[in-house]
């Protein structure tokens, strides 16, 4: 059975961001998509750190700051 790790790698990516490492992220994504078609990185990865970073913003479980970087680091890929 083959493990999927796009959680991991999502996982991952949102951490950097949310502590404004957007270098380390960039490095993470570039990681995924040696790893993955595009389709998958951005449907598996980005797509979920979209929704993920809407979803802790709407709890109060992150700040502006943390979603005005993490939206549009995904939005531009």
């Amino acid at each position: 059975m083959e493990v999927d790790h796009t959680f991991a790698l999502a996982e991952e990516i949102l951490g950097h961001l949310l502590r404004f490492r957007e270098a380390e992220a960039q490095e993470a994504l570039n990681k995924a998509f040696s790893m993955f078609t595009l389709e998958k990185v951005t449907t598996d990865i980005l797509g979920t750190l979209l929704v993920k970073v809407g979803t802790l913003w709407e709890m109060d479980r992150i700040t502006i700051a943390m979603s005005t970087i993490s939206l549009p680091f995904c939005a531009q890929k």
